[in-house]
């Protein structure tokens, strides 16, 4: 096998989203084995990796959420504002189990609710909040009308006396998959202070064995710079696919040092989308 070569990794989420990492790999990373880690990472690299972590909650977002979720936002009014971000955590989970058990109660056990999101805290107003991605798999149209209802009704507490108060506003829209929840996660990992919460029913994205040999050199570099934005030519190599974007990281900082799979300047990642009633080979 040759030494130096361009790699495909896709990544499928669901049905419908799919990721295609194109890098070129030199010799010494053909021959490279990773090390225990010694030192810091770099402000470098910890940039990176907050790229990384920003990619892998947009492909478990788009594996789990569809156009019957929902995009819903929890919050307070002063009576009942948290005072600690574990409070606010404790309401949140209490409030999932409401859900929870008003759904098995309404459409029976089989039905799955699947929940990312997270609390956060606002940057100037010091006000907690919740901001989630939520969807009740196996619910009909019309069942998840009041699905959507339900998620509002139940943001509130219930007294001893049997009178129920709502905890603030919740509002649950329906998911915009224009841009493939990239911009809601986005705005989701602008919060100062935050705590992530998901399920555990949620589906993971699948990496496919790498492909190393389907590109060459010529070619990336081709789709990284003269049809970086040509649908055209990248819905021609992947048949049955949309074509949504082509990312190619921007030039680092003159005097950077390079480290492992950046040391070339070849690698992009492309956005696509199945197109309804395609059948395709992943």
């Amino acid at each position: 096998m040759k030494k130096s070569y361009t790699r495909e990794k896709k990544t499928l989420c669901g049905e419908g989203y799919m990721e295609i990492d194109l890098y070129h790999i030199t010799p010494e990373e053909h021959a490279a084995k990773r090390r225990k880690k010694t030192r810091p990472s770099s402000e470098r690299q910890k940039k990176r990796n907050a790229q990384h972590a920003h990619r892998w909650r947009v492909q478990k977002a788009n594996a789990n959420f569809t156009v019957l979720g929902f995009y819903l936002t929890l919050t307070y009014i002063d009576t009942f504002l948290p005072e600690s971000m574990e409070q606010a955590q404790r309401d949140l989970r209490n409030y999932i189990r409401r859900v929870k058990a008003a759904i098995a109660k309404l459409y029976g056990a089989d039905v799955e609710l699947r929940v990312m999101g997270l609390t956060g805290c606002g940057r100037k107003s010091g006000r907690y909040h919740h901001h989630l991605l939520i969807e009740c798999k196996g619910l009909t149209m019309r069942q998840n009308a009041d699905f959507r209802q339900l998620l509002e009704d139940k943001w509130a507490v219930r007294w001893p006396d049997g009178s129920v108060e709502s905890l603030g506003t919740a509002n649950a829209d329906r998911l915009n998959l224009q841009n493939r929840l990239d911009d809601l996660i986005t705005y989701f990992e602008k919060h100062g202070q935050m705590r992530w919460y998901e399920t555990r029913n949620l589906t993971l994205p699948v990496e496919h064995t790498p492909n190393d040999t389907r590109w060459s050199r010529k070619q990336l570099r081709k789709g990284c710079t003269d049809c970086k934005d040509n649908a055209y030519w990248w819905e021609q190599r992947y048949p049955g696919w949309k074509f949504v974007r082509c990312v190619v990281p921007e030039p680092e900082a003159p005097g950077d040092e390079k480290e492992g799979w950046d040391a070339d300047e070849l690698r992009c990642y492309v956005v696509m989308v199945k197109r309804e009633g395609a059948k395709v080979r992943t």
